[in-house]
């Protein structure tokens, strides 16, 4: 029997804005195609965690507890037996009630037992099928789909401007899983040949999860995720955020494939098998990926790897899976109650060889076609401290890299957390989510120190300071450099239904500066931006929700004038009693003084969509997204933006420029579950 859940559905709205948020905008991911979380969260909201029978993996799967939280739980069912109530959660050392109420929609407490098997006439009667399609396009004429190429005489972008997202699937809990992906940005031309089949992506896979030996097993397109992520990582992770608790990250070895991302993915076949207190994973994934070739000494090579999944142009087209890429990797894990010790291997191989231009701040980038890498991770929890690091050694060319961390629950109030990173110049690992403050972990070496107070039940206080260090050149920083990263956050929440909160954020970092007197002579600057936040949030009634931000910017760079940003919206969130119709809008006010002092903000989107768009120039912005639920099976999505601009008369550059200064994106999106 299912007792004392609360908390409605649409209350997690929040809860997942703020996850998002958090992984998007520390990164400065403009747009996130995060459908792998989406469909671990829609799960447990329709079958609900069992906390008296659940386990770490799954706890931590929802990204919503930290170490202490989950290790406390079990802990109280170790000395004081099974939950009777949700409401026995708030006797737990590290559970506060915004900790409950954060994880009340996804969690049950129950006498029941789960169902550590299942027969095949379950899966056909009680599997779900679920088809979900989108349609996106900018409404005003881009010049991509206007000018004409001299060579082939056609539009510089060879598809139509709409973009298009399908995907079936059928899942059987969080057991099995089937489905098919298929994907074209706007600009994309949809063909038949023997490199492209029909859309510009097609991703299938298979996964199954739950036996006694066989724990996990994928069949087609899947994510790995390895220790602390140092040395192989496909999917999204935190690091570095303002909830300075969850550094340490807790790897699922497989997941099933279902976003639209073009390159953080496998192709192939992975199983994970488990004895006792071992497991053991393997895996191997050949795909093609995109590349520019070029020609040495009559032998093709490889110049740089594209990531970004556009083949809108002839020569976006011409890389367009011209490299096939091999990898054969696994990990052996040794685990018991408190402690976990495991060792992970990754070969990767390229038929072309991968040869840069070589430029002074790529020296130490790889080159070649063979990477190997081996390395050994960890995680101890001793009373009220938990140890974990990750350490890859040094082989042949390569350099070693290493992460550990420290989480101390210094009271039940307040946590202390420590990082070291030290990533060598010429380490190489082309899968990987590691923190840092870069784009990779590579080149890189820093302390991260953060502190958490629950002051009482109406206050929370947050800070880090993170300071770092690249031994040697970066892109646009002609020596090594150093930087560091402090924010502080406070958060005031008077009721259930009113949260604010005020973040000061400094980021100081070297870069070059090219004399206009000589500019082949670059001299290094220290820029420093501070941004000021200020954020309250109030539901109003069930029906309405209200949300108001203004952020502050400052940019300053040593012998450039300063420079100031600001952002200042309101959002408002309106649902019928039925929650047939849920209607999101936003209103937005925005003045920068360039590009520099630009200002990120979490927007609402449609299922499995998620922006962060940054928000510069000088303008106003509007967007709506209204969801339809009819049926009771189908749902139907319609969000508009329009952004204009009181500062310009042309939006964007190159193919991507409109001439005026209106642009409008419209979305759609249907979902239909059988």
């Amino acid at each position: 029997m299912r007792l004392g859940i609360y908390c409605q559905v649409e209350n997690t709205n929040g809860v997942i804005e703020q996850r998002i948020e958090y992984i998007g905008e520390f990164s400065e991911l403009e747009a996130i195609d995060l459908s792998n979380l989406e469909d671990v969260w829609n799960y447990y909201l329709d079958h609900p965690l069992n906390l008296n029978k659940t386990s770490k993996e799954e706890l931590s799967s929802l990204l919503l507890l930290n170490e202490f939280q989950i290790k406390d739980l079990f802990n109280h069912l170790k000395n004081n037996g099974k939950l009777l109530s949700i409401y026995e959660l708030q006797s737990i050392t590290s559970w506060d009630e915004k900790t409950i109420q954060m994880l009340l929609p996804f969690v049950e407490v129950s006498d029941k037992l789960n169902q550590p098997s299942f027969k095949f006439k379950d899966v056909l009667k009680y599997g779900k099928v679920e088809f979900t399609s989108r349609y996106n396009k900018v409404l005003e004429d881009q010049t991509g789909y206007l000018e004409v190429d001299s060579i082939t005489n056609t539009n510089a972008y060879q598809g139509n401007d709409i973009g298009i997202y399908n995907r079936l699937r059928f899942s059987y809990r969080n057991n099995i899983s089937l489905g098919l992906t298929t994907q074209k940005d706007a600009g994309e031309l949809m063909k038949f040949n023997d490199v492209q089949k029909g859309f510009d992506f097609n991703s299938v896979h298979f996964f199954y999860k739950g036996g006694k030996w066989l724990e996990s097993f994928a069949l087609g397109d899947y994510q790995i995720e390895i220790g602390q992520g140092l040395n192989f990582w496909t999917g999204y992770a935190f690091g570095k955020t303002a909830d300075v608790i969850q550094i340490k990250k807790s790897a699922t070895p497989i997941r099933a494939y279902t976003s639209s991302d073009e390159s953080r993915f496998l192709r192939g076949a992975a199983v994970n098998l488990r004895w006792k207190n071992f497991s053991m994973l393997s895996f191997l994934s050949k795909k093609k990926i995109d590349g520019s070739i070029k020609e040495l000494n009559g032998e093709n090579y490889v110049s740089s790897i594209t990531q970004n999944g556009l083949h809108r142009t002839g020569g976006e087209a011409l890389r367009r899976k011209r490299l096939e890429e091999t990898i054969v990797g696994g990990n052996l894990k040794f685990k018991v109650s408190n402690f976990e010790v495991g060792t992970s291997y990754i070969y990767q191989r390229y038929d072309l060889p991968l040869l840069k231009d070589t430029i002074p701040y790529n020296k130490y980038d790889f080159r070649g076609t063979d990477l190997f890498n081996t390395s050994v991770f960890y995680s101890y929890h001793f009373k009220n401290i938990i140890l974990f690091g990750e350490y890859v050694p040094k082989l042949k060319k390569e350099e070693s890299a290493i992460i550990n961390g420290l989480l101390v629950a210094l009271d039940k109030k307040s946590n202390l957390t420590l990082l070291y990173r030290n990533y060598g110049r010429a380490f190489h690992s082309f899968y990987n989510n590691s923190f840092s403050n870069g784009s990779k972990a590579q080149n890189e070496n820093g302390i991260f120190i953060g502190y958490t107070n629950s002051i009482n039940k109406k206050w929370h206080f947050n800070t880090y300071v993170d300071v770092y260090f690249y031994p040697w050149l970066k892109y646009q920083v002609d020596k090594p450099s150093k930087g560091n990263d402090f924010l502080v956050q406070l958060n005031y929440k008077p009721s259930k239904k009113t949260d604010f909160y005020v973040r000061f954020r400094q980021r100081t970092k070297e870069s070059n500066r090219n004399d206009l007197e000589s500019t082949s002579v670059s001299r290094i600057t220290i820029s420093k931006q501070n941004n000021i936040r200020f954020n309250f949030k109030s539901k109003v009634s069930d029906l309405l929700t209200l949300k108001t931000r203004v952020e502050l910017v400052h940019h300053n760079q040593i012998g450039f004038e300063q420079e100031l940003g600001t952002l200042m919206y309101q959002d408002f969130s309106i649902s019928t009693r039925s929650k047939a119709f849920k209607l999101t809008m936003r209103f937005a006010l925005f003045e920068t003084e360039s590009y520099l002092s630009r200002v990120y903000a979490y927007e609402n989107n449609v299922l499995g969509l998620y922006s962060i768009p940054a928000y510069y120039d000088k303008g106003s912005r509007v967007y709506g997204v209204l969801k339809y639920h009819f049926l009771n099976k189908i749902d139907l999505w319609i969000r508009v933006g329009r952004n204009i601009y009181s500062n310009k008369e042309e939006i964007g550059n190159g193919l991507e420029e409109i001439q005026g200064n209106l642009k409008t994106e419209i979305t759609f999106q249907l979902r239909v579950l059988i």
